[in-house]
């Protein structure tokens, strides 16, 4: 980890101090765009976190030369989704922080999206965690993101607006019931009573279940179209050749957050359902000859249940701390 802060300059009133925690795992291209939209926000005070997932592609080169200002953490390894932004949160918060932006290095901010954030944040305190309207790189005015649902029914989470040319119908700040973790601005608070992303989904759906506890602690999630940011969907996945291992996330992840989350008598539903879409993905891929694909859809379900039992387990030795430090 290299230790430099890089604060912006303070004009006026001290403003909420940010840390923006961004993953990177071979994406040394895009996270340059990503870093050049962020040095060109407007909002005064925050500090850049990079957190690189054992990249080969010269990244650790390139922020040493062009960013020796940002604040790294270097994993050997690809350590997942979650585990890596966990990194980055407790470097941030450590770093007295008092929100931390978890970024997608294959973002671009708009110059007043990290202001419009804070804004809605500090707008409730019972806000954990604000999403911007979030567009597609190409075409730049189709949405990506307008807000989030979740349907215990089914297990899957949707994304407003998706595929859509934003005629302005997205253009209300409203509570939603799933943030995405492609950009998403969260509070020391919020953070601190609701903990991290589970590091044992990895990656994929992790953003599901964060959102899932975050409403059940009594918490809201909200959206700010004020702040916009565009995304490059899928490119780490596809610059790595991570298709196939895709689909085994996708294919375990959902039952386990289900698992987790979901009571009984969703299961009635949400099994057939998602059993059906596992499916239709294996004959997508049987189209393709993709045999590999197939072999990891069924590991997925085939190593579901021994992660089940550990999700579970941990859960109730949280709830157990959580019981013991309220006592004392």
């Amino acid at each position: 980890m290299k230790d430099q802060a890089n604060w912006g300059p303070r004009l006026g009133p001290l403003p909420a101090r940010v840390g923006i925690v961004i993953l990177n795992w071979n994406g040394h291209d895009v996270l340059q765009d990503c870093l050049r939209s962020i040095f060109a926000l407007r909002y005064p005070c925050f500090q850049v976190i990079v957190v690189d997932n054992g990249s080969t592609d010269g990244t650790t080169e390139m922020l040493e030369r062009d960013y020796p200002n940002v604040l790294r953490i270097e994993n050997k390894v690809n350590l997942g989704f979650a585990a890596g932004n966990n990194q980055g949160i407790r470097l941030a918060l450590e770093r007295g922080n008092e929100y931390v932006l978890v970024l997608n290095n294959d973002t671009i901010l708009d110059p007043d999206c990290l202001t419009r954030l804070v804004e809605r944040a500090q707008s409730d305190s019972g806000i954990a965690a604000v999403s911007p309207k979030i567009y597609f790189a190409q075409p730049p005015d189709w949405l990506w993101f307008a807000g989030g649902t979740f349907n215990y029914w089914t297990g899957r989470n949707g994304h407003v607006g998706y595929k859509k040319s934003d005629t302005g119908s997205w253009n209300a700040a409203e509570e939603v019931e799933f943030i995405s973790g492609c950009a998403l601005l969260t509070s020391r608070t919020a953070w601190q009573n609701i903990g991290g992303f589970d590091e044992l989904l990895f990656t994929y759906s992790e953003d599901v279940d964060w959102s899932l506890r975050v409403r059940k602690a009594g918490f809201k999630l909200f959206y700010e179209p004020r702040a916009v940011v565009w995304h490059r969907e899928s490119f780490s996945t596809v610059r790595n050749g991570w298709q196939a291992i895709q689909l085994y996330y996708c294919t375990r992840n959902p039952m386990v957050v289900m698992w987790k989350q979901g009571r009984w008598w969703h299961w009635v539903t949400f099994l057939p359902f998602h059993v059906a879409l596992s499916f239709k993905h294996m004959l997508q891929a049987l189209s393709r000859r993709d045999w590999t694909s197939i072999v990891k859809i069924v590991e997925g379900f085939r190593d579901f249940p021994a992660l089940a039992r550990q999700a579970k387990l941990s859960q109730r030795t949280k709830v157990g701390l959580i019981n013991h430090e309220s006592s004392l």
